[in-house]
């Protein structure tokens, strides 16, 4: 009975994920520069349901997202405004109780379609650097952070320091959906 208690102690005694809220984002990027991570989720999808339980409670992944990134989980349908870069983005109805925050529609918006679950890297500028939609398990979330991280630190020793502000993007690989692609394979 000891050996099972002190087992379930050890297991549960992981740190948590560190989220924070967009409101935040600039004071800490001025503290110290991390991309950020923005899952784009409602309450009642069963898919980002399930990535909250099982994906974002990993140890590896929240131990990577809590060291490495700033995260940010929005809810699709939220209804409060958001300040965020000198913005304020605001709830739109689409229906009879039904819509979509307006910032989730600009960071979560592939090819013109919102979908959820989602994930959308930013770099420390704020620039989009990749988005992808639908569920994804710990070990494929795990290496798509890692592929960011190794091209992340490629690209920021090749960047001459008297580049414009904005001209991050430029450095990575033609796309960095490509960059995972080849980390994959």
């Amino acid at each position: 009975m000891i050996l099972t208690v002190g087992t379930l102690i050890c297991k549960s005694s992981f740190a948590q994920m560190k989220t924070i809220h967009f409101e935040q984002i600039d004071s800490l990027q001025k503290i110290e520069k991390r991309p950020v991570i923005v899952f784009l989720q409602t309450s009642w999808c069963k898919y980002c349901i399930t990535m909250k339980n099982t994906t974002f409670l990993n140890e590896e992944v929240v131990k990577l997202l809590n060291q490495k990134f700033y995260f940010v989980s929005l809810d699709i349908e939220e209804k409060n405004d958001i300040f965020f870069r000198g913005y304020r983005f605001k709830y739109k109805p689409t229906g009879n109780g039904t819509g979509v925050h307006e910032l989730a529609e600009q960071l979560g918006s592939i090819n013109g379609e919102l979908a959820y679950p989602g994930i959308c890297f930013l770099n420390a500028d704020f620039e989009i650097i990749y988005q992808k939609e639908g569920y994804i398990q710990s070990k494929e979330f795990l290496n798509i952070l890692k592929a960011y991280e190794n091209t992340y630190l490629r690209v920021m020793q090749s960047i001459n320091i008297y580049d414009p502000p904005g001209s991050f993007c430029k450095y990575f690989p033609p796309s960095f959906s490509m960059a995972i692609y080849n980390f994959y394979n």
